[in-house]
C-alpha cells in the first residue's frame, strides 16, 4: 500500500514537472528571408497565464545596413523595383491567443494582435506619388518617406511540431483588421505637379484596395489589413 501511495506521489510529481517546463516560447518570423518591400527581422516571444490563454508578441527591425540580399550587384530592395537606398523600419505587435485542442498533435489557436509601426525611407530617384486630399501627381528627383501605421488583428493559427515532447516546430498564422497609415513626403527636389482627377483613382486610394503600394499615396488611410506569417518556435 504505501508503495503504490508512493508511486502516485512521484508520478504526480512528474507531470507537475512537465507541465512547468517548457512555459518560455521564444519565436523568430520566417517572413524575413522573403522578397519584401521592407524586410526585416522579426522576434517573439510567449508566456502562458494559464491553462488556455498566452500572452506575448514580437518586434521586428530592419533596414538596408543589415539586410541586403546578395543577387548580382543589386540590393534586396532593388531586386523587388523599389530603388530605396536608406530605408529604416521598426514595429511592435503585442498579442493575446486562446488555445484549443493543447492534447493534441496540432494545437490551434485564436488572437487579438496590436501593431504599431514606423518606417522611413529616402529616394535618390523616381519619387512619384498621389495626394489624398488636393488630387495631384508629384514627380520629383529626390524625397524622404515617412510611414507611421497602428492596426489591429483577428489570427487564427496553429503549432506544428517537429518532436514528440513539443519543444519547437512552426507557427503559421494568418490575420485580419484593420488599420490606421500615414504616410507622407519630405524634402522634395525638381518637384513637378500634376493634376489629377481621376474619380476612381480616388475612391482606390481612400479605400486602399491595394495596400501594398504604400508608396504611392500620402496622406491618411483607414483600410482592410491582411497579415500571414510563419515563425519557427523553441519552447524551454
Amino acid at each position: 500500500m504505501k508503495k503504490s501511495c508512493l508511486f502516485f506521489l512521484l508520478l504526480n510529481i512528474n507531470l507537475f514537472a512537465q507541465d512547468s517546463l517548457r512555459k518560455h516560447q521564444v519565436q523568430f518570423s520566417l517572413n524575413t528571408f522573403s522578397v519584401s518591400d521592407v524586410p526585416r527581422y522579426s522576434f517573439g516571444y510567449f508566456y502562458p497565464i494559464n491553462e488556455k490563454y498566452s500572452v506575448g508578441g514580437s518586434i521586428g527591425f530592419g533596414s538596408n545596413s543589415i539586410l541586403v540580399g546578395a543577387v548580382g550587384n543589386k540590393t534586396w530592395t532593388e531586386i523587388v523595383g523599389k530603388p530605396q537606398q536608406d530605408y529604416r523600419i521598426f514595429e511592435i505587435r503585442p498579442e493575446i491567443q486562446k488555445h484549443f485542442r493543447k492534447s493534441k498533435k496540432t494545437p490551434h489557436f485564436i488572437g487579438l494582435q496590436f501593431q504599431y509601426l514606423y518606417h522611413t525611407d529616402t529616394f535618390h530617384e523616381r519619387v512619384r506619388y498621389y495626394t489624398s486630399q488636393v488630387d495631384y501627381r508629384v514627380n520629383a528627383d529626390y524625397g524622404e518617406f515617412l510611414r507611421i501605421k497602428y492596426g489591429v488583428l483577428f489570427e487564427y493559427g496553429m503549432h506544428i511540431h517537429f518532436n514528440k515532447n513539443k519543444s519547437w516546430g512552426l507557427v503559421p498564422k494568418l490575420g485580419i483588421g484593420v488599420k490606421n497609415r500615414y504616410t507622407k513626403y519630405k524634402n522634395l527636389k525638381n518637384v513637378k505637379i500634376h493634376p489629377y482627377d481621376d474619380w476612381e483613382g480616388n475612391m482606390f486610394i481612400y479605400f486602399d484596395l491595394n495596400p501594398t503600394n504604400f508608396y504611392e499615396y500620402t496622406g491618411t488611410v483607414i483600410g482592410l489589413d491582411m497579415n500571414f506569417d510563419v515563425s519557427l518556435f523553441y519552447r524551454f
